[in-house]
């Protein structure tokens, strides 16, 4: 998938989207296919479909014909789900939301690449999940990076330690590429909790 001419960074639940034979799948694997259920049928949209609806999330679009369309569709998308894999509204909630996310974070990914950020750069940044701070993750997490400079200046440093070049692009949309992985594990954590196996 390309927007612009980059390519896309992986998203959280990708691991999931490469299924094993149906005689292999484990019962985790089958909730995670399941919980991407409508990551996977956004991305079977064209391009043009995919990337404005992350762009639709990402800049708060709630009204006009086009918000209504690409609403229509990712609603008929979670609406399939929740058919194929007998879901209340509790879980289409979430797995529009995981759904939503992943998109977001694709589309974000595209446009850094497009900035100039490297694909392995960005692979780097995905593995800060595990090794930053508590502190860095709740910035992250509560979204207190947005309106306030000191939390912002404070991911810059987490950047530049650990070599992502800085530009004011890269440094208004870095933080929420990984946001949406952060948002998206505490949506699956929750989905788990209230649905065990």
């Amino acid at each position: 998938m390309t927007r612009g001419g980059a390519i896309a960074g992986a998203v959280f639940l990708a691991g999931a989207l490469a299924a094993p034979a149906m005689a292999q799948i484990t019962k985790e694997q089958q909730r995670m296919m399941e919980m991407s259920c409508v990551y996977n049928g956004v991305s079977k949209l064209d391009d043009d479909t995919f990337f404005a609806i992350g762009d639709m999330v990402i800049y708060d679009q709630s009204e006009g014909e086009e918000f209504e369309q690409l609403t229509k569709i990712v609603t008929d998308v979670a609406d399939a789900c929740a058919t194929v894999h007998g879901w209340d509204e509790t879980r289409i909630g979430y797995a529009t939301e995981m759904g939503l996310q992943g998109v977001v974070s694709d589309t974000l990914a595209t446009d850094l690449i497009d900035t100039g950020l490297t694909e392995e750069q960005l692979r780097k940044v995905d593995g800060l999940l595990d090794t930053m701070s508590d502190a860095d993750f709740d910035r992250l997490y509560f979204g207190t990076w947005r309106d306030d400079p000191a939390e912002r200046a404070e991911l810059d440093k987490l950047w530049i330690a650990n070599g992502i070049p800085q530009s004011d692009v890269i440094r208004e949309l870095l933080p929420a590429y990984v946001e949406t992985s952060i948002v998206t594990l505490s949506l699956a954590e929750q989905w788990t909790a209230e649905f065990p196996l």
